[in-house]
């Protein structure tokens, strides 16, 4: 079986919609932390989602101060959304149907394995950026991230064609689609032009991406049984 071909336009068009069409960075500038005491706000107020910015960052157990610069904002994102989506998915889990239904067992299947999938990609991210020596770009981040948000929105888009959303919805409500959006809209501006037709081995890096982007998850996730 394969996925409709909505769901395939829908799924390519998130994961495409946040690479930039002339853009690509290894580097960037920092930006400064901004006047004013509720400072955290005004980093959420740069985001698409600000509200769940502003709420699961101020709840976080993580407890984090205002950041001083976006590269920091960012790992505070990743970090969070790579929770509420962990979260997300023991709660998928714990709803294992108890049913004869094939259509919603194995929406209920699916659901649990992407979002698994989408914390191996939250978590690849930010050891990427911020636990290893440097050895990714802000270019793979926004194909990790990417990709983390596709398996998200497969789950949604899958459940609505089955007319099973009834029984998934509930694992998002942990907003996780939201905040990985606001992580890969920051980690975008992050991206900076100039490199973007830096060549690699005699080749532009942007089609490095094209020939690299077809072993990503998003890919795999393409014969997954999402179909009536």
């Amino acid at each position: 079986m394969s996925i409709s071909k909505l769901s395939y336009f829908i799924i390519v068009y998130v994961y495409l919609s946040f690479f930039p069409s002339n853009q690509v960075c290894s580097s960037h500038e920092h930006e400064s932390e901004p006047p004013g005491d509720d400072s955290m706000a005004w980093w959420c107020s740069t985001t698409p989602h600000p509200e769940p910015c502003k709420y699961f960052l101020g709840s976080s157990p993580h407890h984090f101060k205002p950041p001083k610069h976006k590269t920091e904002f960012r790992e505070m994102l990743i970090l969070v959304a790579m929770d509420r989506v962990f979260d997300a998915w023991q709660h998928a889990r714990n709803l294992q149907p108890n049913t004869t239904s094939r259509r919603l067992k194995g929406a209920w299947n699916d659901c649990v394995s992407l979002h698994y999938d989408a914390i191996i990609q939250l978590n690849r991210t930010l050891h990427g950026l911020y636990r290893t020596k440097k050895n990714c770009t802000d270019f793979d981040a926004q194909t990790w991230l990417s990709a983390a948000l596709t398996n998200l929105e497969v789950c949604r888009i899958g459940s609505m064609e089955l007319n099973v959303s009834h029984f998934i919805s509930p694992i998002f409500a942990y907003n996780g689609t939201q905040l990985v959006s606001n992580s890969l809209a920051i980690n975008k501006g992050l991206m900076e032009v100039d490199s973007y037709f830096e060549e690699r081995e005699g080749f532009p890096i942007w089609s490095t991406f094209i020939s690299n982007s077809r072993s990503l998850s998003y890919m795999r996730l393409l014969y997954l049984p999402f179909v009536q």
